[in-house]
């Protein structure tokens, strides 16, 4: 029974920070986009204004994706329910993708 609550409790905090992370990296693209689109038609900006911003915005989604893909394994290796597995491993899938992209950010 204790099981059971662990695995769909870490199941639903997985999700959140799932949606947390989707809905970060989307804003920190748009972000970064609206910034190099003002930096190239904007000759009275300067990049040192904006310098370390890729970085934040790249070490802020690997910290939220790290963290949502080990709660999305520890709750992967509890369930016992094919559904909500497969559900799981959707959720590590896309922390994986979001993991690519938080190094890309870091980098740009």
């Amino acid at each position: 029974m204790f099981k059971k609550i662990l695995s769909i409790t870490l199941l639903i905090i997985s999700s959140l920070v799932l949606a947390v992370s989707v809905v970060f990296c989307v804003y920190s693209v748009i972000d970064i986009n609206s910034i190099l689109n003002k930096l190239a038609n904007d000759p009275s900006a300067s990049g040192i204004d904006y310098f370390g911003v890729g970085w934040v915005y790249g070490i802020c989604l690997l910290a939220l994706s790290v963290f949502g893909l080990f709660l999305s394994i520890i709750s992967k290796k509890i369930l016992h329910r094919k559904v909500l597995q497969y559900f799981s491993v959707i959720e590590i899938i896309v922390f994986i993708l979001l993991l690519i992209t938080s190094i890309f950010l870091f980098y740009v």
